[in-house]
């Protein structure tokens, strides 16, 4: 062969050497027309072809992972989608899918196949889906009855707001419960007095799962089903107080008239169970604010000076009867604001170390006539919006207040009224006041009062009908 320069080549056939033939437009028409073939060797051969497929994938070829994924639908609020997803993946997945293919968020919305909500960590397997199943779509409710919560996530979540440290004249510290902890404690024991009430029990097995707070309040989660005897009765009041004794403290420190209250309930019996010691119970002084105690002090003291002199002197030998350290009046002349009181007391009257009575009365004077002491002239130096004038009371009193309570509700004097003005509202306090008052009114009810009432309550229903029989209706 020679080419044009003049130089000769030996003759090559390169159809010989392996070379391709020439190709045709047809020939790619052809190939276009003509579906591509999936076989095992075609596969192999034309997945890399600048090397062989088995120096990546091994001995395993490499699959499509479109053969993997199955074709679903979900319905949302403005048509259908058909996707293919992976019915092996977890939820995430397909919302990840839908969030693309919709163009927006759908955290506000849950998947939902057959009335059932799947759940972020399962699969879509899981739940029965497959092939041409339909998922739907739905958006959440807004607003409507809140998330409740535990009363174990409330207390993670508030257990800095439950109790706190408050400055006391003397120059110490103390610690008491925040409105928030006697609104949660209180009703937290409303529910275990509830059960007692109406006889049943948890048997001590029970925790700080088996309760919700909604609102700052403690209700029943677990239902109590086990009967109450003795045995249950004293494991649920050892569970509940030693839960109290490590959920409200603070430095070592719990509030004041707290452990007279658990250890009450440590020493409760059936047969203590009675109206009046569920009500002082309930009632508690330690579960009241600072300016609450100081009014129910205030109060019992002015009803105590409209009772016959009968009365008073019952008052003052029951009173008498409480336990006390029996040098309290040497104790208090030393302490700030206390011995200023004291001092103006024993100026008008004579005051004894064994009249418990004129110790109650004290601590009235010093509620009330204790804020004008904090001042020096025009200076005051020390400030009693804090509540720590108060908590000197329960520190250099201990608990006779609460032990001045009990004993005057267990033997029937008529504080109820005083006790429920100053108790922290909440949704089982509500019920014991209908439930006391509905006894109290009973009780009070004279002979002349009923016939009176039964007499009324037949003339309204005579005035409700007329002459024919049949029942008046109002006209609007």
């Amino acid at each position: 062969m020679t080419t044009s320069s003049g130089s000769s080549f030996p003759a090559v056939d390169l159809m010989q050497q392996g070379a391709p033939t020439p190709c045709r437009i047809s020939d790619f028409t052809q190939q276009a027309r003509t579906p591509p073939d999936l076989s095992r060797q075609n596969l192999a051969m034309g997945w890399l072809m600048f090397e062989d497929a088995s120096d990546i994938y091994g001995d395993d070829l490499p699959v499509s992972s479109i053969a993997k994924k199955t074709q679903v639908f979900v319905k949302h609020l403005h048509g259908t989608l058909s996707l293919q997803v992976d019915l092996t993946k977890d939820v995430e997945v397909l919302k990840e899918v839908v969030e693309k293919r919709l163009q927006r968020n759908v955290s506000d919305e849950y998947f939902a196949y057959y009335l059932k909500e799947l759940e972020p960590r399962n699969s879509l397997l899981s739940y029965g889906i497959k092939r041409d199943s339909t998922i739907s779509l739905t958006p959440r409710l807004r607003g409507g009855r809140r998330r409740l919560k535990t009363l174990l996530r409330f207390f993670l979540k508030h257990k800095e707001e439950l109790v706190k440290l408050v400055e006391l004249p003397d120059g110490s510290d103390s610690v008491e419960l925040t409105y928030m902890g006697c609104k949660f404690l209180a009703s937290w024991l409303c529910c275990f007095l509830r059960a007692f009430a109406s006889g049943r029990s948890w048997g001590g097995s029970f925790d700080l799962v088996s309760f919700l707070v909604p609102r700052q309040s403690v209700h029943i989660f677990k239902t109590p089903s086990k009967e109450l005897n003795s045995r249950n009765l004293h494991m649920d009041c050892t569970t509940f107080t030693r839960f109290v004794r490590v959920m409200f403290v603070l430095n070592n420190q719990h509030p004041p008239y707290l452990l007279h209250l658990l250890s009450m309930l440590d020493n409760l019996t059936m047969e203590d169970l009675s109206a009046d010691m569920l009500f002082a119970l309930a009632t508690h002084i330690s579960l009241m604010p600072s300016l609450n105690r100081v009014s129910l002090v205030y109060l019992i003291k002015r009803r105590y000076d409209g009772w016959r002199p009968s009365e008073r002197r019952r008052f003052r030998n029951h009173v008498n009867m409480c336990q006390l350290h029996q040098i309290w009046l040497l104790n208090l002349r030393f302490v700030p604001l206390f011995g200023d009181v004291l001092v103006e007391t024993l100026r008008r009257s004579a005051v004894s170390h064994n009249d418990w009575h004129q110790l109650f009365v004290t601590i009235r004077n010093y509620n009330t006539h204790g804020p004008e002491y904090c001042w020096r002239g025009n200076v005051q130096w020390f400030d009693y919006s804090n509540n720590g004038m108060e908590l000197m009371v329960p520190k250099y009193t201990a608990d006779f207040l609460a032990q001045m309570l009990d004993v005057i509700i267990q033997r029937k004097f008529d504080i109820k009224d005083e006790l429920m003005a100053c108790s922290v509202s909440c949704c089982a306090r509500k019920i014991w006041k209908r439930r006391f008052r509905e006894n109290s009114d009973r009780r009070s009810s004279s002979p002349i009062d009923s016939e009176r009432s039964v007499k009324t309550n037949k003339r309204r229903h005579a005035e409700s009908y007329d002459g024919r029989g049949s029942k008046k209706h109002k006209k609007f």
